[in-house]
């Protein structure tokens, strides 16, 4: 089977659950074309074996990844369990860019490996669509050179690095 899109939705513990019903419903009424899959982490161990040792934020990219490789999806859309959709998103859906993610608080994220270019411009990890699988798995693999911003620190990266 093969799904042009998909959406995924991660979370680690119980706590979520009603939250991630919430945010796939919201996303689900705007966005019906779309097939939204919720993992929680002893799911995404089960079925991707996907480690428990793995930081969540990671866990959730490597979650997107693995669904998305299984259904062949081309665009995967990533969105945090507390992420209410209050229309279509149609920025998400129409671009063409390898990676479209949404801006964090206004501070320049400085790391080790990367720097935003300013304070406007730094992303934020929890709503991001990957056009290019290979884009994902890169960002994934960068993750785990941050232990503090894990996914957010690879995304970052990614995207602001002349390396890629």
């Amino acid at each position: 089977m093969v799904e042009e899109t998909i959406c995924v939705m991660f979370y680690t513990d119980k706590r979520y659950t009603k939250l991630a019903k919430v945010a796939k419903d919201s996303f689900t009424s705007f966005n019906p074309e779309i097939p939204v899959y919720v993992f929680t982490a002893k799911e995404a161990e089960k079925k991707f074996n996907i480690p428990p040792t793995a930081p969540p934020g990671i866990a959730k990219y490597m979650v997107a990844l693995a669904q998305a490789s299984l259904l062949s999806s081309k665009k995967v859309i990533i969105l945090g369990c507390d992420t209410i959709t209050c229309s279509k998103l149609d920025g998400l859906l129409n671009s063409s860019e390898d990676i479209v993610a949404t801006l964090d608080y206004p501070y320049q994220l400085a790391t080790h490996r990367v720097s935003s270019p300013d304070s406007e411009t730094h992303v934020n990890a929890d709503v991001v669509c990957f056009n290019n699988i290979q884009a994902l798995r890169q960002v994934i693999k960068q993750s785990f050179y941050y232990p503090i911003y894990f996914e957010q620190g690879g995304l970052n990266e990614v995207i602001w690095s002349d390396k890629y």
